[in-house]
């Protein structure tokens, strides 16, 4: 940082003192909370506003006899419908940069955790999300914007649908150059991010299945660079280079009778609305992601291997820092070895949830409830 923009920043943060002691001399009247979010990528706004809106609800403390919540994040919003959604409970202000300055103050003061909430994804925050709802309401268009964009994709009304998705490089590529504010190489992002990221090719066996069942699947990756040829018209390939629209996608994803894909973040609406899913092909399994998968749902891990060829056990990777955690959510597999998902790991992992769909529970023997009630500990241990 040159010495100007340091500076610069100092003299601004000295004139938001005086905005500091107003907002603490009126919070036993009015106390304005600013919560931070992720509205840049769809799947942490998707998962980590609902997630504060929940701690919002039952963890904080507020002070004044009125509470304004205001939500805040940056310029670029990768979903305008969903914010519209939130707007109904919450303001929104995308000044990030000026209400970052004002958080140092309120740091400085240690007064910080009393107006400032982040936003956070971690594995014991995710407990406090089971059995809630989301607080907003679909507005009249959202049925219709369904409705038609069924129409275009030839799915009839009362149709069942399950949404895939891969994670690519090309969409670590796209996503750095919109959101890239530390510099990132584009081989370092991709090599961080390669422990979850695959091509459509490799689920062709479970969209197959999920077809042979007379379910319509619906590709929703981003930049989907697969050569996947089903001949089908029930497998609608490349959704978002034709078809995409901000409602559509939120209306296929939370009216969707399952998703089965990549740890991408399409997936999160079903985590939220806590509908079925087969997460598979990654090595983050012992945070969030872990959090969900006792009820409806499916997790299908890579393997990981030290430079020793050690498998990593849960606990290795508690000690080692591999799984996501605040405040910055940073993970780095890129030198450690995995396994990939084989091909009947994929294929039993469509049986085990197409008969979920079916008779609404799991296939699970004594053994399998006694390891969940041992995952469930480790979780709550973390």
């Amino acid at each position: 940082m040159s010495k100007f923009i340091y500076l610069f920043n100092l003299l601004f943060k000295i004139i938001l003192i005086p905005v500091y002691f107003i907002l603490i001399a009126i919070s036993p009247l009015v106390h304005v909370v600013f919560i931070q979010i992720s509205t840049e990528k769809f799947g942490h706004f998707i998962e980590d506003t609902f997630l504060q809106h929940i701690t919002v609800k039952k963890y904080f403390k507020f002070k004044g006899f009125f509470n304004i919540k205001i939500l805040y994040g940056k310029r670029y919003v990768s979903n305008k419908e969903l914010l519209n959604l939130w707007r109904q409970i919450y303001f929104f202000t995308n000044k990030f940069w000026f209400l970052e300055n004002l958080r140092k103050v309120f740091k400085y003061f240690d007064r910080e955790e009393e107006f400032f909430l982040t936003a956070r994804h971690n594995a014991p925050y995710t407990y406090i999300l089971k059995n809630e709802k989301v607080p907003y309401k679909f507005p009249k268009k959202f049925n219709k914007a369904g409705e038609d964009l069924l129409e275009k994709l030839e799915i009839p009304k009362k149709s069942n649908w399950i949404c895939v998705a891969s994670r690519s490089n090309t969409f670590d590529i796209q996503e750095l150059k919109k959101t890239n504010k530390d510099g990132i190489t584009i081989e370092k992002y991709i090599s961080n991010n390669q422990f979850r990221n695959f091509n459509l090719n490799k689920i062709e066996v479970a969209i197959n299945k999920f077809l042979e069942k007379d379910y319509f699947v619906i590709d929703m990756s981003y930049e989907n660079e697969s050569s996947i040829k089903i001949k089908n018209k029930k497998f609608i390939n490349f959704y978002r280079n034709k078809y995409s629209t901000e409602l559509g996608d939120i209306y296929l994803l939370t009216m969707s009778k399952m998703y089965f894909g990549a740890d991408s973040g399409v997936n999160n609406f079903h985590r939220i609305l806590n509908k079925p899913q087969v997460v598979m092909s990654t090595a983050e399994l012992t945070s969030y992601l872990l959090g969900w998968f006792f009820n409806k749902s499916l997790l299908v891990p890579k393997l990981i291997y030290s430079k020793q060829d050690k498998i990593f056990t849960l606990n290795d990777m508690k000690k080692n820092d591999l799984y996501y955690k605040p405040p910055n959510f940073k993970l780095n597999f890129s030198k450690l070895k995995y396994r990939e998902n084989t091909q009947d790991e994929i294929e039993n992992a469509a049986i085990e949830i197409l008969y979920f769909l079916e008779n609404g529970h799991f296939k699970l023997d004594s053994e399998d409830q006694e390891n969940i009630k041992k995952l469930r500990m480790f979780i709550k241990s973390m």
